[in-house]
């Protein structure tokens, strides 16, 4: 069985992403242009925490698995991993556009940008959770698998 470490993680980690999200979205909902230097600021801070997550489910998660996973966790790490490559690359991409000054001329279409990216974000990581679940709850035969530190 897995070192419940990286459950843990992934439960800390998966709880935070959402719960910012949560809170960005409220202020989007509030319609108030006067809170850009709020949105701009967590939108940095999902930033780094996005790319920690993702180091963490990578270095911890994916890559030992498909270093030394059984075949069907082979493709299942693989996935996940080109799956979360590319929610990171839609990530960086809406970042990029909302940083460059757009948001101040085009208030309604960033807020109806961010709240659709907060939706697939959000189905992003619940979906992930339950595969990443479903494949760290497999028999650990090879003790190299994982590590919870």
């Amino acid at each position: 069985m897995i070192d419940d470490t990286i459950l843990s993680r992934l439960q800390r980690y998966h709880d935070d992403i959402v719960a910012r999200i949560a809170a960005s979205v409220a202020v989007i909902e509030a319609d108030n242009l006067s809170s850009l230097s709020i949105l701009s600021a967590r939108r940095w801070q999902m930033v780094r925490l996005l790319r920690e997550y993702q180091i963490f489910k990578h270095s911890r998660i994916f890559d030992p698995a498909i270093a030394n996973g059984s075949p069907s966790e082979v493709v299942a790490a693989r996935e996940m991993k080109n799956n979360c490559i590319a929610m990171g690359n839609a990530f960086s991409s809406y970042v990029k556009l909302w940083s460059s000054g757009l948001i101040t001329t085009s208030w309604e279409d960033y807020r109806i940008a961010m709240r659709e990216m907060s939706a697939l974000l959000t189905r992003h990581v619940k979906f992930e959770r339950r595969n990443v679940e479903a494949l760290l709850s497999v028999p650990n035969t090879n003790p190299r698998r994982y590590s919870g530190s």
